[in-house]
């Protein structure tokens, strides 16, 4: 087995990134929820993120852990960080870190920012172990997944809607993710959640383009997949924050992430 499961689940947890929509301060306070992945019935990732967001700066932390069955057979997990601010309506990234073990093999990756592109610090292993290189010139001005999530909260905040797109670059992987609001909708309660009543629906849509593993099937993986994230208030006085996200995991069909609470 590849690395689908934590991949796939880390874009859906990308979303998982709330948005403090107050008035600019040095030191915003951070806030932390946590949430549960289940894959066919099973409880098969537990994640936290941990944010400190104005409407002008952003800085995002965002951890997850195979549980049950799936980390018993693969045992991953990751911490990421991002660091960024606003300029206008603008996300611009200056640093973000991600270090992880995924099946036994360390993996550490960061990135900076210098006059808006991406420059590459340190990549273990090298991509060249495991997948093409992302040309140069495509790395150009692109940002990471996290800060195309924080700009895509900051507009839930702000105007009540989720449309949005961007071009990715985690060091690894180019993709491009899409997002456009489709309206409110209620939420049935259920024991995976802390969370149940109306919520903003919001659809997304993401596909590799370039950074594909080696001897793959390409045409495979640079279909687009599909989710939805449902956006609405759980902690006082903070904007909407993701309260469940649904995608689709390539070889193992669907997957659900649950809010479970502030913590």
């Amino acid at each position: 087995m590849d690395h689908s499961v934590a991949r796939g689940a880390f874009v859906g947890a990308a979303l998982l990134l709330p948005l403090s929509h107050h008035a600019a301060s040095a030191q915003p306070a951070p806030f932390t929820l946590t949430y549960a992945t289940y894959v066919h019935g099973l409880n098969a990732m537990n994640m936290e993120a941990v944010v400190a967001l104005t409407a002008q700066h952003y800085q995002l932390q965002l951890s997850y852990r195979l549980t049950g069955l799936v980390g018993t057979l693969f045992s991953g997990q990751a911490t990421s960080t991002v660091d960024g601010q606003f300029r206008g309506n603008t996300p611009v990234p200056s640093r973000m870190v991600s270090t992880g073990v995924f099946r036994g093999k360390h993996r550490v990756t960061a990135i900076e920012w210098k006059d808006g592109n991406p420059v590459i610090t340190q990549l273990i292993p090298p991509v060249e172990e495991e997948r093409e290189p992302v040309p140069v010139a495509d790395q150009a001005h692109t940002i990471d997944a996290l800060s195309a999530m924080a700009w895509l909260f900051h507009q839930v905040a702000a105007t009540g809607r989720c449309d949005g797109a961007f071009t990715t670059f985690d060091g690894r992987r180019l993709s491009d993710l899409r997002a456009q609001t489709v309206g409110e909708e209620v939420l049935a309660p259920t024991t995976r959640s802390s969370f149940q009543g109306p919520a903003l629906r919001c659809d997304f849509e993401g596909h590799q383009t370039a950074g594909f593993l080696r001897d793959t099937d390409q045409d495979s993986l640079r279909k687009p997949q599909h989710g939805s994230a449902w956006f609405a208030r759980v902690v006082p006085g903070a904007a909407p924050v993701p309260v469940r996200i649904t995608f689709g995991l390539r070889a193992f069909g669907e997957a659900t992430i649950y809010v479970t609470g502030p913590s």
